[in-house]
């Protein structure tokens, strides 16, 4: 067993501007796609996090919370912004 790293960050992330997002959608196709998206998204989470000797703690829609050591959580949140970003890339 692998001892603990001794500094830990908490990472909590919360995509910008959801709720415009989410108003700008402007039929039952159109949320259920964003809806599927986020989810895509969330289930990508847990690999990033875990690539960067972390543990994920909740991943949803727009909310990430994860622990990861001080010397990756950096790295993890830019990959995880690109990865939010990619996945919504077509919704306004």
């Amino acid at each position: 067993n692998k001892e603990p790293l001794p500094y830990y960050a908490l990472l909590l992330a919360d995509g910008d501007r959801m709720g415009a997002v989410i108003d700008h959608q402007k039929n039952k196709d159109e949320h259920k796609q964003l809806s599927k998206a986020l989810s895509d998204f969330a289930g990508k989470c847990r690999e990033t996090v875990e690539n960067h000797k972390g543990s994920l703690i909740y991943a949803g829609g727009d909310d990430v919370l994860a622990l990861l050591p001080l010397h990756t959580v950096l790295d993890c949140a830019k990959e995880l912004a690109g990865k939010f970003e990619s996945s919504l890339d077509k919704f306004k």
